[in-house]
């Protein structure tokens, strides 16, 4: 079976274009992969202006209205269409894409129009292509799109409805469609996708994504993208460098349409591929338990639990369980020395998002007699029947822990103690050991650095345990959040509990573009001030702002940007960061005020200024998430290397920490004809912009970077009595928090 190319029409056009399917063997040409850089409603806008005006309806005039005029005679300027209603000559049908932005005086007075609402075209055209997919294949087609969905896979409108137009235009309820359009999402066509239906899951996120992410990683030549792939058959990579010779591997869906539609490239399809190595046969699941949160008794190490028993149990699984077939509950047990169940939770449902990690807060173990004990988790199918029994921990590797008494395995925890009345004395106690740093990136690199001086690769690291330690209504100043790498010690982070609660809303609301207004010294919170952002620009906005956001944490909420793992989300961030850039190449004003709060603090701020007084920055700004992930980047390369090289300098973390630093990001601001200047960072990724001539800019500027306990009479902050809101105090930065000037923002690759 294969794809191949049409010239009939059938489903839609773009441009000068038309795209459709003619019969040729038992398989029909699908719309190409067409998508355009944002906006399936200015092609669908271009389109109709394209064809109204071939087919000239009697009476009437069709336009377009563009940025600039032509070359198509019904491609216009404003003042063409403001000209041609003037002379009310007949029926005029103007049309105005969605991304157009008209200069003031552009302006075009609406009441003679009629206005044509296009909001809900694409969910009609959606609607009319699923209409037209076989039944037998249209479940398939939604498990495929709510699966990359739910894992945060980038899929847009133009995507969407471009894979849902491939699967109609077949005519065909032939189950392999569903996996051989795959390309249309960005994705390797799989024929074999749904030869083993409960498998969808495993082969998409097993196979599927990892090889599409190597493809696309920028970082690396498309030779060196090539020879990363997990192959084991020489000769099969040898017919993917010929295959890409003069193709550009990130580009899938280009690729992907020639796999797919051309018999002579229909091996390279991902159901032809030879076997990945180091890929987890389908259906097998490791389940890793995390080392338990709790003090430790000095002399022997061994953690303990006292009443109520409450713990928290968190594992990770390889693969992820979305991607295990079969795979429906867990289950945490509590056995005793002798290996026999004493307590069991509830079932707890396997599904979920993309994520490896899971967790369970055990709230009590009352009922159990007081003695030596261990968690374990189980995986069970829907029947209730486990999965196979996990292999054995390696004692020498980094399961390994203080209190383990041998022959665990890996879904079982280390030993501990559970206290009760008839044990009085449990000896010395050591808590885990812990430090303060400055995010999510400090604490990595420290934790790298540990790893490097034990012996162990930096990469080996595991993902941390990431806790608020503060509530998110608590009524301080600070907000405390702990990572644990590992059970022996754990980074915290400190950070202003007002300013955590802003950027939560900000990531809240992407669409909003986190312009707002706040009052330092007043109960109210923000009031945001919303933007019209580039559709593009909120595509990518928003992608990065979900990606933190499904970050898993604990009971207390969600992470803000300085608290995750922004590696992760690497390609996202500088989709972001391109995306703004655009932007700003249009010379809206309206792009200096994206992630900009303007904060009023009584006696501070001018006339010219409307008040305020300083001006902060938020750290999901596209440039100071674009720095942010430098670092990292350059941290763990730096590691990386000194890996490499067997050295276990701590010099190395140290220079890194006090080279860099966010300044100038963005240089300045310009606001309503008020210039504002970078006066450093503040914690957690924000930084502070002081206008030229606010009055007294060191005590402003001073009380912004206040510890925030005994100091708002510094500045003469009023409250009214009994008030409970926040104050200067509330952006606190721990001193030093940076030291020495580095080099400012790169460029987006």
């Amino acid at each position: 079976m294969c794809f191949v190319r049409s010239t009939q029409p059938i489903c839609a056009t773009r441009g000068s274009r038309r795209y459709g399917v003619y019969s040729s063997t038992n398989w029909r040409e699908p719309c190409p992969a067409t998508a355009c850089a944002f906006p399936t409603c200015r092609a669908l806008l271009t389109a109709l202006a394209e064809r109204l005006a071939a087919e000239r309806p009697a009476g009437s005039e069709v336009y377009l209205v563009d940025r600039a005029p032509g070359p198509e005679p019904w491609r216009v300027g404003v003042h063409k269409v403001v000209e041609r209603r003037n002379e009310e000559a007949g029926a005029l049908l103007a049309l105005f894409p969605p991304d157009l932005l008209l200069a003031a005086g552009d302006s075009v007075d609406v009441s003679p129009f009629r206005a044509v609402p296009t909001d809900g075209i694409i969910a009609r055209v959606e609607a009319n292509l699923a209409a037209r997919i076989p039944e037998g294949l249209q479940p398939w087609a939604w498990r495929v799109l709510d699966d990359l969905e739910r894992r945060g896979w980038p899929v847009t409108p133009t995507a969407r409805l471009t894979y849902l137009a491939t699967l109609a235009a077949q005519e065909s309820d032939d189950l392999a469609i569903v996996g051989g359009a795959l390309y249309a999402l960005g994705l390797a066509p799989d024929f074999g996708l749904l030869e083993r239906p409960d498998e969808l899951h495993y082969r998409l996120g097993q196979r599927n994504i990892p090889i599409v992410q190597r493809l696309r990683d920028l970082s690396a030549t498309p030779l060196e993208r090539i020879l990363r792939l997990p192959l084991s058959d020489n000769a099969f990579r040898t017919r993917l460098f010929s295959f890409f010779d003069g193709r550009q591997p990130e580009d899938i869906a280009s690729w992907g349409a020639v796999v797919a539609a051309e018999p002579a490239w229909r091996d390279l399809a991902l159901d032809r591929w030879p076997p990945a190595e180091a890929t987890p046969p389908a259906g097998q699941l490791r389940i890793d338990i995390e080392p338990l949160k709790a003090p430790r008794r000095k002399d022997d190490g061994l953690p303990f639990l006292e009443p109520p028993g409450k713990a928290v149990v968190a594992w990770q699984t390889n693969p992820p369980a979305i991607d295990v077939p079969g795979l429906a509950y867990f289950r945490v047990e509590a056995l005793n020395s002798d290996r026999v169940v004493n307590w069991e939770s509830p079932l707890i449902k396997a599904s979920g998002g993309k994520t490896a990690r899971r967790s369970r807060t055990i709230k009590s173990l009352i009922g159990l007699d007081s003695g030596i004990y261990f968690f374990r988790v189980i995986a069970l199918n829907a029947a209730g029947d486990p999965f196979p029994e996990q292999p054995l921990r390696d004692e020498t590797g980094d399961t390994a822990s203080v209190g383990d008494t041998g022959g665990k395995r890996t879904n079982e925890s280390e030993d501990f103690l559970l206290t009760g009345s008839d044990i009085e004395d449990i000896g010395d106690v050591e808590s885990p050991t812990s430090s303060g740093v400055r995010n999510y990136a400090h604490a990595e690199a420290l934790a790298r650095w540990a790893a490097l001086v034990a012996g162990k690769d930096p990469d080996s690291l595991r993902a941390p345990t990431i806790t608020w330690m503060t509530p998110l209504g608590a009524r301080t100043d600070t907000a405390v959040v702990g990572l644990q790498f590992s059970v022996q010690h754990q980074y915290t982070v400190r950070l202003s509990q007002r300013l955590r609660a802003l950027e939560l809303a900000i990531l809240s609301t992407p669409e909003d573009g986190g312009h707002c207004r706040l009052r330092l010294d007043a109960v109210k919170g923000a009031d945001p001030i919303p933007l019209r952002l580039p559709p593009d620009l909120g595509m990518a906005r928003r992608a990065v702002f979900d990606a933190i956001r499904r970050v898993p944490t604990g009971e207390e909420g969600q992470l803000v940007a300085a608290l995750v793992d922004l590696c992760a989300m690497a390609p996202e961030i500088e989709r972001y960061a391109d995306a703004y850039r655009s932007w700003l190449d249009t010379h809206d004003l309206d792009a200096l005020r994206l992630d900009v709060t303007l904060t009023e603090l009584s006696d501070y701020g001018d006339r010219e200024t409307g008040g305020t007084a300083l001006a902060l920055v938020a750290p999901t700004h596209p440039l100071r998430m674009l720095w942010a992930l430098q670092e990292q980047q350059l941290a763990r390369s730096w590691l990386r290397e000194a890996w490499q090289r067997r050295d276990t300098s701590r010099r190395i973390v140290d220079v890194w920490q006090e080279s860099f630093t966010p300044q100038g990001l963005p240089l300045a601001l310009v606001l309503d004809g008020v210039s504002y200047l970078d006066a450093g960072p503040l914690v957690g990724g924000w930084s502070a912009y002081l206008p030229p001539r606010v009055k007294d800019s060191r005590t402003v500027l001073a009380a912004a970077r206040a510890p925030g306990r005994g100091r708002r009479s510094q500045i003469g902050c009023r409250r009214a009595a009994g008030a409970t809101g926040w104050q200067v105090g509330d952006l606190h930065t721990p001193a030093p928090l940076y030291s020495g000037v580095g080099p400012q923002c790169h460029q987006s690759r």
